[in-house]
C-alpha cells in the first residue's frame, strides 16, 4: 500500500520534465524503506571497476521516470536477441543491449554510484524470472556529458568480466550510423510495466512505433524541456503504446539497426507526448570510443 501511495504521488506530479529529479529521490526514498540502501546517481564521466554480486531488491526509480512498455504484445525473442536486462540487487532494473560480445550498451540514468557491486547482465532469455545467462560485470562508463537534469548524453557502456556466449538468442546488434526518417517503422521491447500504476512483468513485451520528425517533438515538449541533438523521438497517434518504467536503456530498432535508447518522456504512452530516445547516431562516436 505505501508503494501505490507513493506511485500515484509521483505520476500525478509528473507535469514537467524536471519533475523527474525530484521523482528519483522520491523513488529512492522508497528503496531506503524497503531496503535500507542509500542510492544516488552518477554525474559526469565514472569508469568503475568493480565485481558483482547478488541482491534482494525489485523496486527501482525508473517506475517513477515513465519508461515502460504499455500496450504491447508477447515478444518473440528470436527477433530480437540482442535485448538484455540489466540487473540491479538480483532482478531486472533496466533494458540494454549487446553492441559486443562483452559489451552492453544502456542508459545512464540506469547508473547509480553506491550500487555498483549489484549490478549483472543477463541474455538470451525473454523471461526475467529465470536465472540462466547472467555475466558479471567488470566496468560501466557514463557520458561524462550526462546531466541528470536534463537527461542528456544519456547513455553508458557496460563491459562485461566474460564474453557473452552468441547464436541465436544473443546476437549484436549494429549501431546506426544516421538518424531514422520520420515516419520509419520501429520496434522497442522489454520487461517494463504493462500498466502505469503496475509492477515490471517477467515476460519480454514488444511495441511497434513511429519515428517522430524532430520539429514535431521539439513542439509537443517545448513547455517541458529542450529536445536536443542527442535525442529522436518515437510513438504512435493517439497513444496508447509506449515505454516506462524498466525499458529505460532498452534499444530502439529500425531495420535490425539500433538508433536509440530508450531515456525519458512524460506519463505512459500519452497520446500528447511520444517517448524519447538517446541518439544512437549522434552518440555513436562516444560510443565505440568506450568499447574497449
Amino acid at each position: 500500500h505505501l508503494l501505490n501511495i507513493f506511485k500515484v504521488f509521483a505520476f500525478n506530479h509528473i507535469n514537467v520534465k524536471n519533475s523527474v529529479v525530484e521523482i528519483m529521490s522520491l523513488s529512492f526514498l522508497l528503496i531506503a524503506i524497503f531496503t535500507l540502501l542509500n542510492i544516488n546517481q552518477i554525474d559526469g564521466q565514472n569508469t568503475l571497476n568493480f565485481d558483482t554480486q547478488s541482491g534482494l531488491d525489485t523496486w527501482n526509480a525508473d517506475s517513477l521516470l515513465s519508461m515502460k512498455i504499455i500496450g504491447g504484445t508477447k515478444a518473440k525473442f528470436a527477433s530480437t536477441p540482442y535485448q538484455v536486462s540489466v540487473r540491479l540487487n538480483g532482478y531486472h532494473f533496466c533494458g540494454g543491449s549487446i553492441i559486443a560480445n562483452d559489451v552492453v550498451l544502456t542508459a545512464a540514468h540506469c547508473i547509480f554510484k553506491d550500487q555498483l557491486n549489484n549490478y549483472q547482465v543477463q541474455y538470451g532469455v525473454d523471461n526475467v524470472g529465470k536465472t540462466a545467462n547472467i555475466v558479471k560485470i567488470a566496468k560501466i562508463t557514463t557520458h561524462e556529458k550526462f546531466n541528470k537534469d536534463t537527461i542528456d548524453y544519456d547513455v553508458a557502456v557496460i563491459k562485461l568480466t566474460a564474453p557473452i556466449r552468441l547464436g541465436v538468442w544473443a546476437k549484436i546488434i549494429p549501431l546506426a550510423k544516421a538518424n531514422p526518417p520520420a515516419g520509419a517503422n520501429a520496434v522497442v521491447v522489454g520487461w517494463g510495466q504493462t500498466d502505469e500504476n503496475g509492477p515490471t512483468v517477467q515476460q519480454l513485451q514488444s511495441i511497434n512505433v513511429k519515428i517522430v520528425a524532430p520539429k514535431v517533438c521539439s513542439q509537443k515538449y517545448k513547455k517541458i524541456d529542450k529536445i536536443t541533438d542527442r535525442m529522436i523521438c518515437a510513438g504512435v497517434s493517439g497513444g496508447g503504446k509506449g515505454t516506462c518504467g524498466g525499458d529505460s536503456g532498452g534499444p530502439l530498432a529500425v531495420n535490425g539497426q539500433q538508433v536509440g535508447i530508450v531515456s525519458w518522456g512524460v506519463g505512459c504512452a500519452h497520446p500528447d507526448f511520444p517517448g524519447v530516445y538517446s541518439s544512437v547516431a549522434k552518440l555513436r562516436s562516444w560510443i565505440t570510443a568506450h568499447m574497449k
